[in-house]
């Protein structure tokens, strides 16, 4: 259920597919981590790097 979810998620974002299905699990974790934190940032009007 999870790789269905970040795969949706990689592809409404502009992610083409067959890249998505190459990815490692934990490459697909990274990305989630990543895309957690920019989300957070911008929800927070976008906390300053550092």
């Amino acid at each position: 259920m999870i790789y269905r979810y970040a795969r949706s998620m990689y592809i409404d974002r502009g992610g083409d597919p067959r890249v998505f299905d190459e990815l490692s699990w934990g490459e697909i974790e990274d990305w989630l981590a990543i895309h957690d934190v920019l989300e957070a940032r911008q929800s927070l009007g976008g906390l300053p790097e550092g």
